[in-house]
């Protein structure tokens, strides 16, 4: 299983940044570590 860091932004409503980076790589089998770096209203 391969581990990736995703450094990218955060929404709180809505799928953009991290919120959208994550769900197809953890379905390729990766183990992500999510780093968000700011949140966007």
């Amino acid at each position: 299983m391969k581990n990736i860091l995703a450094i990218q932004s955060h929404v709180v409503y809505g799928h953009a940044g991290n919120s959208a980076a994550e769900f197809p790589m953890r379905r390729l089998g990766a183990n992500v570590w999510p780093l968000n770096t700011g949140s966007i209203f």
